[in-house]
């Protein structure tokens, strides 16, 4: 074969055949038993120079690079398998149920819808950055929350050797306009009161007046870390190491937490049966206020983490002391955050107010939540 084209020689005799052949052999050996033909490797190392060559790079650089990160092109990976890789991953660690939750719901059905047969190796950033943009309805913080675990996701993968770069890196963040956290009224925190039943009394007790976490702090909370006659509450798995605190038990809180007492054992459901439960009790409580024409725009909207704001603006108005509302909240940071969020947010009448919601007081809201024969 020369040149990819078989080529054929006539021999008078047997001799000259093999003289031929002989000759054919020799050459052969001389220029290297190779497939490529030296006319045909000329040719590819002339086209892949000048792909090169405007990275100022060098075939011996290149072929060095690609023996470096042959693992990545050899045994690539799809976006559906790192996926599931991570969230087995976060699960062995320990991420909270929540967390899982948001892996699962943002990355395992929404991104891998579209994603999940692609090769994680071959996604660029303009990838993620038109997946991102696609979604009209999707507001700055949704976005970004997205972005942020597609981070997550591409980190991953580097750190497994699925990648050579994090594409995520080069999406830009959505611009947020600073909003203050969404907190129940006085009348809603009444109504969540007086519809909640059974456990979830002293649960929604202590979301509204202890201000905890409601995964890192409630689900985890023990009822031999409730101490009554000291009035504290004993806060030792959190968020951080500033939320490891003695959260204090006020006297309506305490009215609260006392019917339901025990000496151990968990104090709320976990995961989703607690989410189902708390959905339950808002959603009587914002039929019941809106059976009598109470507004309730929290409630049907269910603010993140509306019942902690609820407190820290609570703490705040009516003791005026921003120190020890942002310690009992357990805040890592300073107070500049704590002021722009839950300053000025509630009259202090109302806040006062607040503070002396116990279960005497509110007998004739829970008359009407009952009234409203909800479910």
């Amino acid at each position: 074969m020369i040149n990819g084209k078989r080529i054929r020689y006539g021999c008078r005799t047997k001799e000259q055949a093999e003289q031929k052949a002989a000759e054919l052999r020799a050459q052969r050996r001389a220029e290297g038993d190779n497939s490529l033909a030296p006319a045909r490797l000329d040719e590819e190392t002339r086209e892949a120079m000048a792909i090169l060559k405007p990275h100022g790079a060098s075939l011996v650089a290149a072929a060095k690079f690609y023996v470096a990160n042959l693992e990545v092109i050899a045994s690539p990976r799809s976006i559906g398998a790192v996926i599931e890789e991570l969230i087995k991953a976060k699960t062995q660690d320990g991420a909270s149920a929540r967390y899982r939750e948001d892996l699962h719901t943002r990355l395992r059905n929404g991104f891998a819808a579209q994603f999940g047969a692609r090769l994680v190796h071959v996604v660029t950033h303009s990838d993620l950055e038109d997946w991102l943009r696609r979604r009209d309805d999707w507001s700055p913080v949704t976005r970004n929350n997205y972005r942020r675990l597609l981070s997550t996701l591409f980190s991953f993968a580097l750190a497994r050797g699925y990648i050579l770069k994090n594409p995520c890196l080069k999406v830009a963040r959505a611009k947020v306009t600073p909003e203050k956290p969404g907190i129940l009224s006085l009348d809603e925190a009444r109504a969540m009161l007086a519809a909640a039943e059974g456990d979830m009394k002293p649960v929604v007790a202590l979301l509204l007046f202890a201000g905890l976490r409601p995964e890192a702090e409630l689900q985890r909370l023990d009822w031999s870390q409730i101490n009554l006659e000291d009035r504290s509450i004993d806060i030792t798995a959190s968020k951080n190491s500033a939320s490891h605190r003695f959260v204090k038990i006020t006297d309506n809180l305490c009215a609260w937490l006392e019917p339901a007492r025990r000496d151990s054992g968990a104090v709320c459901a976990k995961g989703n049966y607690y989410h189902e439960k708390l959905r339950r009790v808002r959603e009587k409580a914002a039929q019941a206020l809106q059976r009598v024409g109470i507004p309730c725009p929290s409630l049907e909207d269910w603010p993140i983490d509306c019942c902690r704001h609820t407190f820290a603006s609570m703490h705040y108005a009516a003791f005026t002391a921003a120190h020890e509302s942002s310690e009992q909240m357990g805040h890592a940071d300073g107070l500049r955050i704590f002021f722009r969020h839950y300053r000025n947010r509630v009259k202090e009448s109302e806040a006062i107010a607040f503070w002396q919601i116990i279960p005497e007081k509110i007998i004739e809201v829970a008359h009407l939540v009952a009234d409203s024969r909800l479910m």
